[in-house]
């Protein structure tokens, strides 16, 4: 399936529907700061003011959170593009589980290391399997797709940059 049939085919009859299609990656849009402060219940983002963590989504104060990995992607499959977010599978590109990348906040070369790997991902092909949702007449322009899983199709080997670092590789196979 295009990126083109998935707009103007898979979303014109049902609110969400799942497909998946092959696209390389054009650019990453957060690659500086690929992370957000989640509530553990819900996964939404968090409100922190002043020690305070509110979830507006669970309607509470004071939850418990943690850092999730999220990436912003522009991808296209050649004639059409998207933008396209994707949560866990960022550890994959990044090459490191967020916690490991966070705990090496101010270790600036470790964090480069991770972050080249992120930034040679693009001109790759992966395999995007997704949840489209219909969301707004902008929306819909560009799409607002949120990737399950990701698969790279590309028999060019991601750079293992974890040898040295103490970061364990939990990538699934490139």
């Amino acid at each position: 399936m295009t990126i083109d049939q998935i707009i103007r085919e898979g979303t014109s009859q049902v609110k969400t529907t799942f497909c998946s299609f092959q696209a390389n990656i054009m650019s990453i849009e957060n690659k500086r700061e690929p992370y957000y402060n989640a509530c553990k219940k819900c996964y939404s983002k968090v409100d922190m003011k002043e020690g305070v963590v509110e979830c507006y989504k669970c309607k509470k104060i004071d939850v418990e959170c943690n850092q999730r990995y999220i990436l912003k992607l522009i991808v296209t499959d050649g004639e059409q593009s998207i933008k396209i977010t994707i949560f866990d599978d960022s550890e994959m590109l990044i090459g490191c589980p967020v916690s490991e990348y966070m705990s090496m906040n101010g270790e600036k070369d470790m964090q480069s290391k991770f972050n080249r790997n992120l930034i040679s991902c693009v001109g790759k092909k992966y395999e995007f399997y997704t949840k489209a949702n219909k969301i707004s007449e902008d929306d819909r322009a560009m799409g607002r797709w949120i990737a399950q899983y990701i698969e790279r199709i590309d028999d060019v080997e991601h750079e293992d940059i974890n040898k040295d670092d103490g970061c364990q590789n939990k990538r699934r196979k490139l």
